[in-house]
């Protein structure tokens, strides 16, 4: 099992009102290493989508 704990609390100090941190809060506190796994690849995407819009202006 994968503590969640120390992961939520740096995302929501570091991006406190981004899709990512709402997509990593809403996880529960301990996941399989196997869901923490399958959802890694979601998060990154969120992130890299987010940027891009922020950087582009959505275009």
């Amino acid at each position: 099992m994968i503590d969640m704990k120390p992961i939520k609390r740096n995302i929501a100090e570091k991006f406190p009102d981004s899709l990512l941190a709402m997509a990593i809060l809403q996880e529960p506190d301990m996941i399989s290493e196997s869901d923490f796994l399958a959802k890694v690849p979601v998060w990154l995407l969120i992130s890299i989508k987010t940027r891009q819009v922020q950087t582009t202006g959505g275009q």
